[in-house]
C-alpha cells in the first residue's frame, strides 16, 4: 500500500483542504488585527506558512499516485522531481514546523521563567533573524532531496545509497530529538505558571490578566508541540528501522505516518480557535463583518432597484474588522507582547 490508495489518497485530499483553508484563516486573522501582530503570533504565522507549504507541494504526489501521467526524463524530469512532483518543497515545509516549534517553545520559555530579562526573548528585531535561520537549516536539512532524476517513470536520488540513508538518519533522529528540549522547556513553564508560589504580595488585576493570558497561550502551543510530537516521532521512528533494519514494514506504515502529519498540519488552525480566546473572537469577529457587508449591500442593491433615495447605510464593521477598539489595546497590549 502507498500513497497511491484510493483511501490514503482519498484522506489526504481532505486534510490537504483543511490545512490550506485553515492556515490561510490564521494568517489572514493575524495580518487583519493589528494588536495581534506579537512575536508569538508571527511565529504562529511561520508555523501556518510552513504547513501549507507542505499541503500544497504533497498533492502532486497525490495526484500522481491516480493518474498515468509520465514524467519526462532529462533536466526537465529532473528539474519536476526535484520542485515539484516528488514532494520535496513539502519535506522543506515540514522541517521548518520542526524549528518553528522549538522556536515558540524557546521563547515561551524566556517570556514565562525569565520575565524581567531581555535575553532569549524574542523581540520583532530578532524576530527576522530567527525566521531566515529558520528556513536556511530546512533547506540544509532536506538537502538530499535536491538531487533527483526520472527513471522509469519514477523519481530516483543522484546521490549513493548509503548517502541517502545516512542523512536520513540523522534527519529523523534530529526530529525524534527535538521533542526533548520542548519536554524541557515546557515543563519549566508550566511548573512556572500553575504550581509554583508567589510569596510576595498580591497579583494586581493586570498582573493576573496577563497571568491568565499567558496560560491561555502556553495551553495553546503545548497542544500543538503535543499533537506535533506523536505525529512525527512515529514517523521518524518507522523511517529510522526502515533505513537500518532489515525488518520489513508493514507497507501500511509509512503511507499512514504520512496521513498522520497531515493531520497534524490540518488540526493546528482548529487548536487556535479553540483553546485561544483572542484567536476565536478575531474568527468570529471577521465572519460577522462579512456577513454584515453582504446585507449591506443586498440592503443597497435594493433601494436602487426601487428608485429611491435614501442616505447610503453605514459599514457596521467599520472601525471595527482589522482594528481593535481602545479599550482592548489598552487592555491586551501587555498581555500580547508577553
Amino acid at each position: 500500500m502507498s500513497e497511491s490508495h484510493p483511501a490514503v489518497a482519498t484522506v489526504m485530499s481532505l486534510l490537504v483542504i483543511a490545512s490550506i483553508m485553515g492556515n490561510i484563516l490564521v494568517c489572514t486573522v493575524i495580518k487583519k488585527n493589528r494588536d495581534m501582530r506579537t512575536p508569538i503570533n508571527y511565529l504562529l504565522v511561520n508555523l501556518a506558512v510552513a504547513d501549507i507549504l507542505f499541503a500544497v507541494f504533497y498533492i502532486p504526489k497525490i495526484i500522481l499516485g491516480q493518474t498515468f501521467i509520465e514524467q519526462p526524463e532529462g533536466v526537465a524530469g529532473g528539474l519536476l522531481c526535484t520542485l515539484l512532483t516528488n514532494g520535496t518543497l513539502a519535506w522543506v515545509g515540514a522541517s521548518s514546523t520542526v524549528l518553528t516549534l522549538v522556536a515558540i517553545a524557546t521563547g515561551r520559555y524566556y517570556v514565562v521563567v525569565y520575565p524581567y530579562r531581555n535575553t532569549g526573548k524574542i523581540t520583532m528585531c530578532k524576530l527576522r533573524f530567527v525566521l531566515a535561520g529558520i528556513w536556511i537549516l530546512s533547506v540544509i536539512l532536506q538537502i538530499r532531496e535536491f538531487g533527483k532524476e526520472v527513471h522509469n517513470n519514477t523519481c530516483i536520488y543522484l546521490w549513493s545509497d548509503e548517502f541517502v540513508k545516512g542523512v536520513s538518519v540523522v534527519l529523523h533522529t534530529f526530529v525524534f530529538l527535538s521533542s526533548v528540549p520542548m519536554i524541557f522547556l515546557y515543563t519549566r513553564v508550566v511548573y512556572t505558571l500553575w504550581f509554583k508560589r508567589n510569596d510576595d504580595n498580591k497579583l494586581t488585576y493586570h498582573q493576573q490578566g496577563v497571568l491568565k493570558m499567558r496560560k491561555r497561550v502556553t495551553l495553546m502551543v503545548i497542544t500543538i508541540s503535543v499533537i506535533f510530537a506523536v505525529s512525527w516521532s512515529t514517523h521518524s521512528i518507522l523511517h529510522i528501522l526502515d533505513d537500518v533494519s532489515a525488518y520489513a514494514l508493514n507497507p501500511f506504515a509509512i503511507p499512514i505516518s504520512h496521513v498522520t502529519l497531515m493531520f497534524n498540519s490540518a488540526v493546528n488552525p482548529f487548536a487556535y480557535a479553540l483553546i485561544n480566546h483572542r484567536f476565536k473572537e478575531k474568527i468570529k469577529q471577521m465572519i460577522s463583518c462579512k456577513q454584515s457587508r453582504v446585507q449591506v449591500v443586498k440592503e443597497s442593491q435594493g433601494i436602487e432597484m426601487g428608485n429611491k433615495t435614501t442616505i447610503p447605510t453605514p459599514d457596521p464593521c467599520s472601525g471595527q474588522c482589522g482594528k481593535a477598539t481602545s479599550n482592548s489595546v489598552n487592555t491586551f497590549t501587555g498581555i500580547q507582547s508577553s
